[in-house]
């Protein structure tokens, strides 16, 4: 129920613009043997055209590892 929520979420916020604006989130749920290792990470990128020649763009990222 929990996955299905967050891909409804991301879903929901995930959307391309015209072709000089996008934006994209993306969340990720490693899991090793019996939880040995859990690493779970939210990635959020968005970018912009300035002009013909010039892009911005800002990722981030958040993760945890356990």
């Amino acid at each position: 129920m929990k996955h299905f929520f967050i891909l409804i979420l991301l879903i929901l916020l995930v959307q391309k613009g015209i072709a000089e604006n996008a934006l994209s989130l993306k969340y990720q749920d490693w899991n090793e043997d019996n939880d040995r290792i859990r690493v779970r990470s939210w990635y959020a990128e968005a970018g912009t055209s300035l002009s013909q020649n010039w892009e911005i763009g800002v990722v981030g990222m958040v993760d945890t590892i356990t």
